[in-house]
């Protein structure tokens, strides 16, 4: 390497290849002695454009470029790097110190959003002096004004002088020309459209501003727009296939009639609703592992940059739990499933399934049929109807009873079809042995209107093999939804129920096992046929429990919440029991000695003696005979004076009996129920191009689940899943989104964007 040049400037040569120059301010790069760029000293921009310049045309190695410009050789493979990612943008140097909304962490923005809407103060000037009294929070007000604008909470809009130049094409001043496009569509163009909401009226949408006029949209609006028009990869773009139909059956106005909460932490209450809905169709099995999604990938879901964080999420379900609405909501739900078709009035299938509690609080106790043992935990009462979709649900603590449980899920169910315009006169309801009860029976029927039952007999095994092969002289085809047909023969007849009366029976014989039932039924005016369809259906009630435990995690509970019961139960006397338990064990010990007595008595002598002769010599034991006399007397005055039952705190030494409070677990649930009747919609648009029945589910998640990427052309939503290695999917894939295409669908978040789904 040579130092210095021939005119006494100062430089470095690399082989005679690359010389660095500086002179008068100005620094250059000759390249093989010829002039190759100039910049001024201290343009650092310029410099490193020259550096990855230089070797990206293969003028120098990177140890080479090093060395001429004095500088680490991870340096240039740093500059060469960005260059080549980001062009000349990214090699310029940016001012140090927290940008824009860094500078604020998270807790005092946290305190800013609780000044706002907690406190309801909104001038920045009230909100930085409360801040200071409050907290000792020194905050400047375009930090304030920044936050507010990043979480929606101000608009704030240019106002501009109006133009002397008008469009051409919609110009309506004078002088102007107003050209008019005639044309059968909709104008696209148009910042307004007309929807129809849950009661069939039309309302305005908001559109979003397709001449880019951004600014009444916050600072965060306007970044996630610029990145949806960049596009947007996401894992879980296949999620927005379900716009439509959310929008369809009004999921957004059934929470909102609830639901009072507009905001929660910058985030609206649709908003977190699409959250949770979504977290179910991805199948996140609880709210912590909800903390492995990729958060920039989810927010295009619910129109937003980023998706909620974990402490949002737990926050929103606390406020939610405050309400106590979840009961409320879930009958509005009942309400818009009856009105959209989704549920059919006429059968109901209930049944009850157990959810177990593992936590230290004393809860009550109810029987789990998987473990067959009672264990602490609740129970959840279901009511659907013929084709398997839920329609009333119930959580309740596990004392409470399915037989009480099912004349209450009757009126719930009258009276949610009452306001959904349905007529609830006909009613048939199937149950398992679970509600085989006389009283049950008598309750149904004496009900206004009467309520048909159908029920398996109990202890038919006693009588049902009496009858003769030749009695089962007819038959009927039992369809399903999925498995094979089977034929069934059967026969009816009367029974003599103990406390009801008689009852119609139906006894049934399977050709392929010749085993045989009987059921018990109230209606008299079907066929033994359709009796016998609906309860052999009834099976499709714990498939569809299966189905909800497994795919939806409907036994999932967010967080448990403990309540103290205001009554306590009433329990057994525990001292009354340990008082019974000491007594019985006297009892014991003075049978044996009455025993020593007798054998001892009659050993001794073969004549007769006189009693008291036989007590005299027998002293010792009739002392202890007496003594425990004594004491089993005593302790019969003392269980006299206990009463047979007491309350549960006082029995425990004021430990008290807790109840699980199920506010949130109800909320979650409600969406768990929506979004399984929705992939089931999605199911009927998907199977005309799936041939097989049984794994259309499957193939609904892989569509469902695909990545895929969402940009934003002109004011159109693209959403393009990535397509798919097997043809049959493929296929199924493209049609159903051409289906999908056909309901005009657009995004769910305020800016109503069209959206157009295609298979790449």
């Amino acid at each position: 390497m040579e130092l210095g040049n021939a005119d006494g400037t100062n430089g470095w040569l690399i082989e005679k290849r690359i010389q660095v120059i500086e002179a008068e301010g100005t620094k250059s790069v000759l390249v093989k002695g010829q002039a190759y760029m100039s910049w001024r000293v201290g343009d650092d921009t310029a410099e490193r454009m020259a550096i990855s310049q230089l070797y990206g045309l293969g003028v120098g190695t990177q140890e080479e470029i090093a060395k001429a410009f004095m500088v680490h050789v991870n340096s240039v493979a740093k500059y060469v790097s960005i260059f080549k990612l980001e062009g000349s943008d990214g090699l310029r140097s940016e001012p140090r110190g927290p940008k824009q909304s860094w500078k604020l962490v998270a807790d005092v923005r946290g305190k800013i959003l609780w000044i706002v809407m907690k406190e309801g103060v909104r001038e920045y000037a009230a909100i930085q002096e409360r801040l200071e009294r409050q907290w000792n929070q020194k905050v400047s007000i375009e930090s304030i004004r920044q936050v507010l604008l990043d979480n929606g909470l101000v608009e704030e809009k240019i106002k501009g002088e109006p133009q002397e130049q008008g469009d051409v094409f919609f110009g309506t001043g004078p002088g102007e020309v107003g050209l008019k496009l005639h044309s059968d569509r909709p104008n696209e163009n148009s910042c307004h459209r007309r929807g129809e909401n849950r009661n069939g009226r039309e309302e305005a949408l908001p559109g979003w501003d397709c001449r880019k006029n951004r600014s009444h949209y916050s600072l965060g609006e306007r970044k996630y727009l610029d990145e949806l028009e960049r596009g947007v990869w996401s894992a879980y773009a296949g999620g927005l296939l379900f716009a439509p139909l959310i929008r369809e059956h009004h999921f957004f106005d059934v929470i909102k009639s609830v639901v009072t909460l507009p905001t929660s932490e910058g985030y609206s209450l649709e908003q977190l609703s699409l959250t949770f809905f979504y977290f179910d169709v991805f199948e996140f099995r609880s709210i912590e592992d909800f903390k492995t999604v990729y958060p920039e990938e989810y927010g295009p879901l619910i129109g937003r940059e980023v998706s909620p964080s974990l402490s949002t999420l737990r926050r929103f379900l606390h406020r939610i739990r405050e309400l106590k609405k979840g009961e409320d909501l879930a009958d509005e739900f009942g309400k818009e499933y009856l009105r959209s078709g989704l549920v059919r009035w006429g059968v109901l299938y209930i049944d009850s399934h157990f959810l177990p509690y593992y936590g230290m609080r004393v809860i009550t106790k109810g029987w789990c049929g998987v473990r067959d043992k009672p264990l602490k935990g609740s129970y959840q009462f279901l009511a659907i109807d013929e084709t398997f979709n839920p329609f009333v649900f119930l959580l309740r603590p596990s004392s409470e009873d399915l037989l009480k449980k099912i004349p209450e899920l009757i009126e719930k169910a009258r009276k949610i079809g009452r306001e959904a315009g349905v007529d609830v006169s006909d009613l048939t309801v199937v149950f398992d042995r679970e509600g085989y009860s006389a009283e049950l029976f008598r309750t149904l029927t004496e009900m206004q209107p009467p309520v048909k039952f159908i029920t398996w007999a109990k202890y038919m095994d006693r009588w049902v093999n009496e009858y003769k092969g030749s009695q089962f002289d007819k038959s009927v085809t039992v369809r399903y939804e999925i498995q094979d047909e089977k034929e069934i023969r059967y026969f009816e007849t009367q029974r003599e129920m103990n406390k009801f009366g008689k009852i119609r029976t139906v006894v049934i014989e399977s050709d392929h096992r010749e085993q045989r039932s009987a059921l018990f039924t109230n209606d008299t005016g079907s066929e033994g046929g359709r009796v016998i369809q609906l309860l052999c259906r009834r099976w499709g009630h714990e498939t569809l429990n299966k189905t909800q435990k497994w795919d939806h995690k409907m036994d999932y509970f967010p967080g448990y919440v403990e309540e103290e019961l205001e009554d306590q139960p009433l329990v057994e006397n525990p001292a009354l029991r340990e008082l019974k338990k000491e007594k019985s064990s006297l009892m014991g010990k003075l049978n044996e000695l009455r025993v020593r007595f007798a054998k001892k008595a009659l050993a001794e002598e073969k004549e007769e003696a006189s009693w008291k002769e036989m007590k005299e010599r027998n002293k010792d034991l009739c002392a202890d005979m007496v003594s425990l006399e004594a004491q089993i007397t005593l302790l019969e005055l003392e269980i006299a004076k206990k009463s047979r039952e007491v309350r549960f705190d006082e029995a425990h030494d004021g430990r008290q009996l807790m109840e699980l409070n199920y506010e949130k677990k109800r909320f979650l649930d409600c969406i768990k129920i929506f979004t399984y009747m929705m992939e089931k919609k999605m199911c009927s648009i998907l199977s005309p191009y799936w041939d097989d029945p049984k794994d259309i589910y499957v193939t609904l998640s892989m569509i469902v689940k695909r990545g895929g990427e969402i940009r934003l052309e002109g004011n159109r939503l693209k959403v393009r899943l990535k397509g798919f290695r097997d043809r049959a999917v493929d296929f199924a894939a493209k049609r159903l989104c051409e289906e999908l295409n056909q309901m005009a669908p657009r995004t769910l978040d305020k800016y109503q964007l069209p959206i157009i789904y295609e298979v790449a």
